[in-house]
């Protein structure tokens, strides 16, 4: 059978099940409902904890910024002159 064959019997399919109903025995339905019951909990409960990490994160964020300013503060009030670096600023033991 075609593409188009196929497609049409899909769509076929789709129609009458509405009409045709189905039936789930009660145990399963019960069984599928707290299934979607404890997802939809532990979906809630995943956005609850990513606004939280989005937040913690824009705090760490502003925290670093604050750093960099100071340092680049501190960075302007030193004198500016020779600096000594490598194995001449560790003392000699």
């Amino acid at each position: 059978m075609k593409a188009a064959g196929w497609g049409l019997l899909v769509m076929a399919a789709g129609m009458f099940a509405p009409v045709a109903g189905c039936y789930v025995p009660k145990s399963q339905l019960v069984n599928f409902e707290t299934t979607n019951r404890v997802l939809a909990e532990q979906n809630r409960a995943q956005l609850v904890e990513i606004e939280n990490l989005k937040a913690h994160s824009r705090q760490t964020e502003d925290q670093l910024i604050r750093a960099e300013q100071e340092l680049a503060a501190r960075d302007q009030a030193v004198p500016k002159g020779p600096r000594i670096t490598g194995d001449l600023a560790r003392p000699s033991q």
